[in-house]
């Protein structure tokens, strides 16, 4: 089965492209994986949902680690010392450095630095939303985007045991409500801000 992706019509993908973009590196590191990696994906579908375009669009799985490098630097050393797929992706010097191997699949693609494409920027933090979009509109200030990547941070974190649990992620400030201001009870409370 094949589906379309929206901002690129022309492209078609099967459900393993699919689930690719939105797969955990500890499953593309081949270290065992529990349900921490359903926050990874909702981190990925969350951005998706905001800019309205995937954030790692990995075309192979060695594609998918590279575009995740870009946004999120080089993983935890703790990590690639323990995956057994760690040499599909890595080298390592011999003083214990890890780096981005050239294989076939990335020759010829052009990658940015590790960390090079800014999570900040993607979101659109300080310009109101992706390419401006969304600024000066009502939930969309600086510190409601600062919110919502703090959280997105927090799901894609490298380390599924430092990654946030669903139980953190539903108290966490973007998705509290806020207070009513302005002569209403503190009780009273808004429904909370969604930005995407």
């Amino acid at each position: 089965m094949q589906k379309r992706i929206t901002s690129q019509p022309n492209i078609m993908l099967d459900e393993e492209q699919m689930e690719l973009f939105y797969r955990s590196p500890e499953v593309l590191l081949g270290i065992a994986y529990d349900t921490k990696i359903d926050m990874w994906s909702l981190g990925c579908i969350l951005v998706e949902m905001h800019t309205g375009e995937p954030l790692f669009a990995g075309s192979s799985e060695v594609d998918q680690m590279m575009k995740i490098v870009e946004v999120l630097g080089m993983p935890p050393k703790e990590l690639l010392d323990v995956g057994p797929k760690t040499h599909k992706y890595f080298e390592k010097t011999e003083d214990g450095v890890y780096y981005c191997k050239k294989t076939r699949d990335n020759f010829n693609k052009c990658y940015r630095g590790p960390g090079h494409r800014k999570l900040h920027d993607i979101l659109g933090v300080t310009s109101g939303g992706p390419n401006g979009r969304r600024a000066g509109e009502a939930g969309h200030s600086v510190e409601e985007y600062s919110k919502f990547k703090d959280l997105i941070k927090r799901m894609l974190t490298y380390d599924p045991k430092l990654r946030i649990s669903p139980y953190y992620a539903v108290r966490h400030p973007f998705l509290r409500p806020k207070t009513a201001q302005m002569g209403q009870s503190s009780a009273a409370v808004d429904s909370p801000t969604f930005i995407l």
